[in-house]
């Protein structure tokens, strides 16, 4: 972060500024700058001596910032601020959430081979539509909010109704398994079997919770990610979520923390 004067009206202000790169409203990568923090009129603080400006930097540089409202940002670096705008009428503006869960069981699904098992049946019967994003909507509605096939998602009679239900048992007892190895009880002995992790209802109901509400620019809102059920599924997966405003290439990279094996 630096400090800055602005030009307003033939006016000086000073203000907390940090550069990054990102993209221009033509979509080119460069450099820019958001404002952290309007301090104020350089003709207020300024204490006439032509270098104050200098000994203003130098002091935040140093720890010990002249103006006492730089002090909670010194040694900080508070990250990217956005700016989000809504439009009346935007269909953003809804506040409509979207499960986040498939964060978690995309790379579950790949660790058993499924992603591969599907796209060679897939090539091998010549078929057209997107067989391997079918199954994974069943099975992952299977996981969170169980129903009948036709309900989930409307093609019913085209999956092997076991198959889709072992393959969504066989994904919850990884998951609670990995707790149980991350969270060892005293009285387990060496049996850490899946049943002294989550229970089944818990873990779906915070896996169906776990959502993210998108704002305009390609900007994602957590929702439910503080909660202490989906905390404990995410650390035992190897995933540290922390309170950011993410994009969506931010979201797509969740799934590759998780750690299955």
């Amino acid at each position: 972060m630096h400090i800055e004067v602005a030009n307003n009206n033939g006016t000086k202000y000073l203000r907390l500024a940090r550069s990054r790169r990102g993209a221009n409203a033509k979509g080119k990568r460069t450099i820019l700058k958001d404002v952290v923090l309007n301090i104020g009129p350089l003709s207020r603080f300024s204490d006439g001596r032509p270098d104050y400006l200098d000994r203003l930097k130098a002091s935040f540089a140093a720890g010990t910032p002249l103006i006492d409202s730089l002090k909670p940002y010194v040694g900080k670096d508070v990250g990217a601020v956005h700016v989000v705008r809504y439009r009346d009428g935007d269909e953003s503006c809804n506040g409509e959430t979207k499960r986040l869960a498939a964060c978690v069981l995309d790379p579950l699904f790949s660790a058993l081979g499924l992603d591969q098992l599907f796209a060679s049946v897939k090539h091998a019967s010549k078929i057209r539509y997107d067989l391997q994003g079918l199954v994974r909507l069943l099975v992952y509605g299977r996981i969170l909010e169980p129903a009948s096939k036709w309900a989930t998602a409307g093609h019913n009679g085209k999956y092997h109704e076991p198959l889709v239900c072992f393959v969504a048992l066989t994904m919850m007892r990884l998951i609670q398994r990995k707790i149980a190895i991350a969270e060892p009880k005293p009285d387990a002995g060496g049996d850490l079997r899946w049943s002294y992790g989550m229970s089944g209802e818990r873990l779906s109901a915070a896996l169906r919770d776990w959502q993210v509400l998108r704002h305009p620019g390609d900007l994602y809102q957590m929702v439910n990610s503080s909660g202490e059920d989906i905390r404990r599924i995410l650390a035992a997966l190897g995933v540290d979520l922390r309170p950011a405003i993410y994009t969506k290439g931010g979201i797509a990279a969740l799934k590759a923390k998780v750690k299955v094996f």
